[in-house]
């Protein structure tokens, strides 16, 4: 996470945590926080302030680390690495908007529906893969409505708000899963 924040400059800050507690989306209590509430929270998101040595982690009173966004990439690719040494040659796990392949199926790769963010019903497109990772996340996957507006879990940590990229859902596909 620490080093996704580095290669972002902060655009994934795994600080983040108290932010997205206040928005409710670690919990079934969804509401929109009041400005001075964000600003205050926001002066605890800070990936630089945390310190990292080995095996211990230090963090700055009030500061709490969220690995949403890496964690299930991560597990993933560890599960995929132990089943291929395990001597598995064809798996395909899905964590929920992530999906690891093992090998192929059925010596063809695999074909990965891509959910489209306007009609999660549908497919967007497919994409063929092996021994690859299909990483996908958008607006649509987890967010509430209040007074007209849509509010998602995807963060800006400069802001504390939803971001607003004018991306519907982003797909990435490569090898490294986490």
């Amino acid at each position: 996470s620490l080093d996704l924040a580095q290669k972002t400059g902060g655009a994934l800050d795994p600080t983040i945590y108290p932010v997205l507690r206040a928005w409710g989306f670690t919990t079934d209590q969804k509401r929109v926080p009041g400005a001075g509430e964000l600003a205050g929270l926001l002066e605890r998101v800070d990936y630089t302030a945390v310190e990292w040595d080995g095996e211990t982690v230090a963090l700055p009173d009030g500061m709490e680390l969220d690995f949403g966004s890496v964690a299930k990439g991560y597990a993933g690719q560890k599960a995929a690495e132990a089943l291929r040494a395990a001597g598995v040659t064809s798996a395909l796990l899905d964590l929920g908007g992530n999906i690891q392949t093992v090998g192929s199926h059925d010596g063809q790769p695999w074909r990965i529906g891509i959910t489209d963010p306007e009609d999660p019903q549908s497919y967007l497109g497919v994409v063929t893969v092996e021994d690859e990772a299909v990483v996908t996340s958008g607006g649509y996957q987890r967010y509430f409505e209040e007074n007209g507006v849509r509010y998602w879990h995807i963060l800006d940590p400069a802001t504390g708000q939803p971001a607003r990229s004018g991306l519907s859902s982003v797909t990435i596909v490569g090898s490294d899963g986490g």
